[in-house]
Formats: structure tokens, C-alpha cells, sequence
């Protein structure tokens, strides 16, 4: 579920996350990693535990940076929200973390995505 601000008629078109509200996730066709499938403006990220994918605005936290429903993370990372709250860059195997870092693989996810775990 996504979290946005307004009644469920606009869940498509708001950035997400911007208030505890929530609407279904949409399972769509986009790449997390590759950021394709999403119209102009929007990327896609991993927005629940499950792999769902959803097409949003876009924020700036990079790996290792802070986040929270109200600052999340830059195209092509997922925030750790309630584990460690930091963004995480998606990732397929360790060769695509940063030094000391690794791929958590979720097996769930879209096409064999992963998050890297370490290397801040």
C-alpha cells in the first residue's frame, strides 16, 4: 500500500510518500534497476514488501543517506523504512554495491531484485 495525501481518486497521479494515508500499489510493468516503464517525470520503485513496483515522482536521498515518509530516496534506491531508514541502492549481486557492501537479494521482488546492505 502507498501512503498519499487526498482521497483514493488521486492515488495514480501523487508522489509518494506524503501522508499516512494509503491506496493499493499497482503492480505495474516498470524496472527498478533499468528505471524503465514509467511515463516522463516519474520512476519506478519498489514500494512494498511484497515487490510491487509503482511509478513515482522522484526524491534525492542516495545510499547511506536518511530517510522517511517525507524525504525518501533518489531513483534507483529503495529506503529502509522501520529496519534503518536509510537508503539503499537496488541491486541483482554484490558487484553492483558500493565497496564493503552486499546484495540482499529478495526473491519476492521483480526479476531478481535486491537491495545492497553496507558500503556507506
Amino acid at each position: 500500500m502507498l501512503p498519499f495525501s487526498g482521497s483514493s481518486d488521486h492515488c495514480p497521479d501523487v508522489g509518494w510518500p506524503t501522508e499516512w494515508s494509503y491506496c493499493e500499489a499497482s503492480s505495474g510493468d516498470s524496472k527498478p534497476i533499468e528505471q524503465t516503464g514509467c511515463p516522463s517525470g516519474k520512476y519506478c520503485y519498489v514500494v512494498s514488501q511484497f515487490g510491487s513496483v509503482e511509478c513515482l515522482h522522484p526524491s534525492l536521498g542516495e545510499h547511506g543517506d536518511d530517510c522517511t515518509l517525507e524525504s525518501y530516496c533518489e531513483p534507483g534506491h529503495i529506503c529502509g523504512y522501520g529496519v534503518d531508514d536509510v537508503c539503499h541502492l537496488y541491486c541483482r549481486n554484490s558487484s553492483e554495491c558500493p565497496e564493503g557492501g552486499w546484495c540482499n537479494q529478495q526473491f519476492n521482488w521483480p526479476d531478481g531484485v535486491g537491495f545492497c546492505v553496507g558500503g556507506y
